[in-house]
């Protein structure tokens, strides 16, 4: 038995609707799941992901080539 058949066999709500049924389900899973906030920023995608091959700084510095952008902040702005 899989745990998703253990949950709608302990459900009180097996009898029930689809709706209620799955509706248990995400309650039980929630008891699994941290207690944070949403995700307000989230990088899906590497954007060095075509320079893997490189050392980090190498691939920093090819992107800045290939892509025209500013790949570290000043010096002045770290003071």
């Amino acid at each position: 038995m899989n745990v998703t058949t253990n949950v709608i066999a302990e459900s009180p709500a097996s009898n029930g609707s689809e709706t209620s049924i799955v509706r248990h389900a995400i309650d039980h899973a929630a008891h699994s799941l941290p207690a944070q906030g949403p995700i307000t920023v989230f990088v899906h995608h590497n954007t060095l992901h075509a320079f893997e091959n490189l050392h980090f700084e190498d691939a920093v510095e090819a992107s800045y080539y290939k892509y025209g952008s500013q790949p570290y902040w000043p010096e002045s702005r770290y003071r």
